[in-house]
């Protein structure tokens, strides 16, 4: 009985092993081929994509993922089907009475069999593993998990207790038309602050003349290209190339959580439980923590589901921000109840909202922080609206590939397009003497199609500081300027005295200071910050 029992387990985790090697091998080999040719991302954001709850996502890439796995899928069944048949052939009864002799010899058939099969699932199986590390470099994810880095507990500058302090501010005369009598008052000695996430919005897309990387003959964003030349746009060389992507930020909510905390995303499992906790990183002092306690009102625009990655947590517990999102919209009639477009709506609509927003709370009397995130430029292709055109679309129509490229390049356009208009609008506002416009694209973009063979080094994202309130020091050519220098650079471009020059793992880049990444140089600060810290964990969640 026991003997019997045995054999049955031992049926039955075999069975289980050869199907479920077979299929995940099948569907490794394909799906490692489509990540190589058509995403261009760091292993931290491919995890955090796929771990994510898809409520709120624009389920589009998902769609892709499933396409490109389906044929490897029922290949993998006809594996199975035919190692399960060549067992049966090789062990059926080949008459209807077999004598002792015979079972066994089909007992010793049968085990032989078992043990091929079980071989070569196991081969198949390490061979698409290591054919993955060839195409994505999991491995080397993996080791750096069990490094260990020191930087928080030496370079890391805490906010809370970093001194920030305002400029003393200008006097200016008034007189009383009334009494006849002159006063003198401080006028606000820093600024509001309107910062612009820009979905995906690399320097490469400017032609290779501007220093980006199309054709000469093709710049996708001649708008913000000489936006950043009339302005303060940090650059890695002496042409448009902005900052520098890092570990930990390379998606939208690390990006986001980077460029306002000074830090890397690096909360292990944590990928999509930050919308449900009721505090998220609550050892981190933001941006919008030092903001709120000056006393601004604070608010954050975006044309999806807020609760998606836990950006509506994390700005409420970090800033207390009012959330202006999908939903918001929804519930004010601004657009039907099941209205939907790519992640949410449309940035024209996302560009009208923001204008009435920013009208109503420049009326108030405090000054105020209104951060948005655009999205039509988000991967793949990017979501096309009513004012795209199809210059690129017409130009590139041979072949799959080169079509998703035209399409991809005609909403680059009009994104730019759009993004010039509403920067013209706010100056033409009566807030806008007073207010710092920073751009950032929130990280370079996921896939190839404008950006093929371009190196880490090109792939830098967009930054335009408009109407700072200090020059930078070392000027803004040739620098190494990352999405964490974003923190305390901001704070300075408002006006905000930061002692010491740093914030996080963030430099002041208007300072004479150097950044992490020019002093430790950029491939050894990164790969520090791919490094494993409990420390981090400790103090910051």
């Amino acid at each position: 009985m026991r003997v019997s029992k045995l054999k049955l387990i031992r049926s039955f985790f075999y069975y289980i092993f050869i199907v479920v090697s077979i299929f995940l091998a099948s569907i490794i080999f394909p799906l490692s081929n489509w990540y190589k040719k058509n995403i261009k991302v760091s292993i931290d954001a491919a995890i955090f994509t796929l771990r994510s709850p898809l409520k709120g996502s624009d389920t589009g890439i998902t769609e892709k993922v499933i396409l490109a796995a389906i044929p490897a899928a029922i290949g993998s069944l006809l594996i199975i089907f035919l190692v399960f048949f060549v067992e049966w052939f090789f062990t059926r009864k080949r008459n209807d009475l077999l004598f002792i002799n015979e079972e066994a010899k089909v007992a010793r058939k049968k085990k032989i069999c078992r043990i091929v099969s079980f071989l070569l699932a196991l081969i198949y199986f390490i061979v698409s593993l290591v054919y993955c590390n060839s195409k994505i470099d999991y491995m080397s994810y993996a080791v750096m998990q069990f490094n260990h880095t020191k930087i928080y507990e030496t370079d890391y500058i805490d906010p809370k207790e970093a001194i920030i302090t305002k400029d003393k501010g200008v006097e200016v005369a008034s007189v009383d038309d009334n009494a006849g009598a002159e006063t003198v008052e401080k006028a606000n000695p820093t600024k509001n602050l309107i910062y612009i996430y820009v979905e995906s919005f690399e320097t490469t897309y400017a032609s290779k003349k501007y220093g980006g990387y199309q054709p000469n003959n093709m710049n996708l964003i001649p708008n913000m290209e000489k936006v950043a030349q009339e302005n303060i746009s940090f650059s890695t060389n002496s042409n448009l190339r902005g900052i520098r992507n890092t570990c930990g930020n390379d998606w939208t909510f690390g990006s986001i959580f980077s460029s306002t905390s000074g830090l890397p995303f690096k909360f292990p499992n944590m990928y999509n439980k930050t919308g449900k906790l009721k505090k998220f990183a609550s050892g981190v002092t933001t941006l919008g923590q030092v903001l709120d306690k000056e006393g601004y009102y604070q608010e954050f625009l975006c044309g999806s589901d807020a609760n998606f990655a836990g950006r509506k947590q994390y700005f409420k517990t970090h800033g207390n921000y009012n959330i202006f999102d999908l939903n918001t919209a929804r519930k004010k009639k601004l657009i039907p109840k099941d209205y939907r477009s790519g992640w949410g709506f449309e940035d024209e609509k996302l560009y009208e909202y923001a204008k009435n927003e920013l009208t109503r709370i420049s009326s108030k009397k405090q000054p105020f922080n209104f951060t948005m995130l655009t999205c039509d430029t988000h991967f793949p292709m990017g979501n096309r609206c009513r004012l795209c055109g199809d210059t690129y679309s017409k130009k590139f129509n041979h072949g799959q590939e080169e079509c998703n490229k035209g399409l991809t390049a005609d909403v680059v356009e009009c994104a730019d397009r759009q993004l010039s208009s509403f920067i013209e609008w706010c100056k033409t506002q009566d807030f806008f003497e007073n207010t710092v416009i920073v751009i950032q694209g929130d990280h370079p973009r996921m896939d190839r199609y404008l950006v093929k063979g371009a190196s880490d080094e090109v792939r830098t994202v967009y930054n335009c500081f408009i109407n700072s309130s200090v020059e930078p020091v070392l000027g803004n050519k040739n620098r190494t300027i990352t999405i964490m220098d974003m923190l305390p650079t901001t704070l300075a471009s408002m006006g905000f005295k930061i002692k010491g020059e740093r914030l996080g793992l963030g430099t002041n880049a208007f300072s004479s200071k150097k950044t992490l990444a020019e002093k430790m140089g950029y491939k050894k600060f990164n790969k520090e910050l791919e490094k494993y810290s409990q420390y981090y964990i400790d103090r910051f969640s």
